[in-house]
């Protein structure tokens, strides 16, 4: 896992946007409080947003996006380990949230279950981004079908979308807005959120929060691993810091991925262009 040498603070906007000194997303406050049951308090919010954990389709190397398919025996497996872990953290996880596609319900119940919460709210918001025409197919599918497509996703064009699905653009305006309320709720309270969300989401959020550049210059790829922890901070003036990034501890890590494992780890990794310098993407 990477861990950041010092915590650093960031704005969690959208990209382009004006800064504001709470919250860009101020006008959608009320219809998130009021969708949670859960009002905003007064003090910095810890979150720790994770992907799910392994489902048959991340395994077959398929996208999934908005469809579904149900966590592999490893995949339950690591979701126990995860709850295990913060059972013992020295921060009390609190509070649960969660997509609500069944694959992240299904691993935030698990983890719930361990540490005793016994609330696990769901949020649309955190669904993963949707595929469109590519959901269910492999990579290799994807190149015989759809082509022209896959050459216009490999250029990581912020606002295009896959037909039937959603643009990058697109997620973050449902996603950011669910993560400030989230935390501005938690504010006061102590303890730690958990969210459960997917790939493409984290890695979107991450991009955000790091200034990532869009498009095919950047030369790194961000991978968000099955049950990775990404330990973030809320402080009132709506800045967030990140304490560490794809934390993967509580999982064993073999010598060498499994052949199903090499497809793709995350959904938008299988658009990337190849070998060589490849884009930081989902």
């Amino acid at each position: 896992a990477f861990v950041p040498s010092k915590i650093m603070p960031m704005d969690l906007r959208l990209r382009g946007g004006n800064p504001a000194p709470v919250s860009v997303f101020q006008g959608q406050q009320d219809e998130m409080s009021n969708a949670g049951g859960i009002e905003p308090s007064a003090e910095g919010a810890t979150i720790l947003l994770v992907r799910h954990g392994k489902t048959e389709w991340n395994a077959a190397g398929r996208y999934q996006g908005k469809q579904d398919s149900p966590l592999t025996r490893d995949g339950v497996q690591q979701a126990i380990a995860l709850g295990e872990r913060l059972k013992k953290r020295r921060s009390t996880v609190d509070f649960v949230c969660t997509s609500d596609l069944p694959r992240a319900k299904k691993t935030a119940e698990i983890i719930a279950n361990i540490i005793g919460v016994t609330d696990v709210k769901e949020f649309e918001g955190l669904r993963e981004r949707g595929f469109g025409l590519f959901e269910g197919c492999t990579r290799k599918e994807v190149q015989e079908k759809y082509p022209d497509e896959l050459a216009k996703s490999r250029k990581f064009d912020l606002h295009y979308k896959v037909p039937g699905g959603e643009s990058r653009q697109e997620v973050l305006d449902r996603c950011l807005p669910v993560l400030n309320q989230i935390a501005a709720a938690r504010q006061g309270k102590g303890g730690t959120a958990l969210v459960v969300s997917h790939g493409g989401v984290v890695s979107l959020v991450l991009r955000e929060l790091l200034g990532i550049p869009w498009g095919a210059t950047t030369k790194g790829e961000l991978r968000i691993l099955n049950t990775s922890i990404c330990d973030l901070e809320r402080q009132t003036d709506g800045r967030w810091y990140i304490r560490s990034i794809g934390d993967t501890a509580h999982c064993e890590v073999p010598s060498a991925p499994a052949p199903s494992d090499t497809v793709e780890e995350t959904q938008e990794e299988a658009l990337s262009p190849g070998p060589g310098p490849m884009p930081v993407e989902q």
